[in-house]
């Protein structure tokens, strides 16, 4: 379809007669001079006849900018293409086409600028297909940053694709001590070239299908580290994951029963040995002073309640030392 002073001639035949590009005309005015038989296939429900009316009445109000932007850097470089992507009304109002345009002042026969050609391309498939994957990967980004879980996705080279909220506040910080970033290599964040090597071994051991378990400890924080290869459906290696657990708190709590068994232990062993000699000193000390057949003096009595007292002082520094002991914090 085409205006009457339009010269069709100057089209090729094959965007004439094309089946999956859409080309139209407009004059310096923005409005239709000529459309094929393509884009009136795919938007003929917009109108029964396109010519003369204005292209800002086909595209999305949003995109009405932009497109007058591209027309202008037609005319200021006029030998040259210039790209811009388009929303069109869909037969759904809930959706639309999107398509991809190219546009070039548009020379009559003599030469002279009468208008913009506009080749596009459908992209709508794609771009549904694009906004499907953008919405499964914020949802999968939703989830993995809500979890106090770690994970960082290296691929076959060991470079960082991606990794989550927890991984870089929690484990880059805290064990890296580095910022941790999209595309560099993991091992370049090994302290020295030993720590680099067992990584890598490590790696490798992964990527052989082995899943490995251990632990790191930085600064008084320790992470249990999970290491497993990424497998497509049909079997292709892509990549390895970190599956990353904060056990601080667990392994300071595993080290407070460790000290509190060990001070248990010295608790008891005082108990038995130096609790045991006061206690029998006193017990000889006061037997001594019960028999009613012995014949001591008053001097001998005072020096075995010399003794008892001495005994006795011994003793409550003892039961001092336990109860310290028992006062622990941590």
């Amino acid at each position: 379809m085409s205006a009457p002073n339009f010269e069709i001639n100057l089209l090729p035949s094959w965007l004439i007669n094309s089946t999956n590009i859409y080309a139209i005309v407009t004059d310096l005015q923005g409005n239709y001079i000529y459309v094929n038989n393509r884009f009136i296939e795919k938007f003929g429900f917009i109108s029964s006849n396109f010519i003369g009316q204005s292209i800002v009445n086909t595209i999305h109000t949003n995109d009405v900018e932009k497109c007058a932007a591209v027309v202008t850097k037609c005319f200021e470089e006029p030998t040259k293409t210039h790209s811009v992507e388009i929303r069109k009304p869909h037969n759904n109002n809930n959706e639309y086409f999107y398509s991809n345009w190219e546009f070039s002042c548009f020379f009559d026969s003599k030469n002279e600028i009468i208008g913009i050609l506009c080749i596009g391309y459908d992209l709508t498939k794609e771009k549904k297909l694009t906004n499907i994957l953008l919405e499964t990967q914020s949802k999968l980004n939703s989830l993995l940053n809500s979890t106090n879980e770690g994970f960082i996705f290296l691929n076959n080279e060991f470079k960082v694709l991606y990794f989550n909220k927890s991984a870089e506040e929690n484990y880059a910080k805290r064990y890296l001590n580095k910022e941790i970033k999209t595309a560099d290599n993991f091992l370049s964040y090994c302290a020295t070239e030993e720590e680099k090597s067992e990584l890598e071994a490590i790696y490798n051991k992964v990527m052989e299908g082995n899943q490995i378990q251990f632990v790191q400890e930085q600064n008084n924080f320790w992470f249990q580290i999970s290491l497993f290869k990424v497998v497509t459906d049909d079997g292709k290696t892509i990549g390895l994951a970190y599956g990353i657990t904060d056990i601080t708190q667990h392994k300071k709590d595993q080290l407070r029963i460790l000290e509190q068994n060990k001070k248990l232990k010295e608790i008891a062993w005082q108990q038995s040995h130096e609790v045991r000699s006061p206690v029998v000193n006193l017990l000889g000390i006061t037997s001594i002073l019960n028999d009613e057949n012995s014949s001591l003096s008053d001097e001998d009595k005072a020096v075995l309640l010399k003794a008892i007292n001495t005994e006795i002082v011994r003793l409550d520094q003892i039961i001092k030392s336990i109860v310290e002991k028992t006062n622990w914090s941590f």
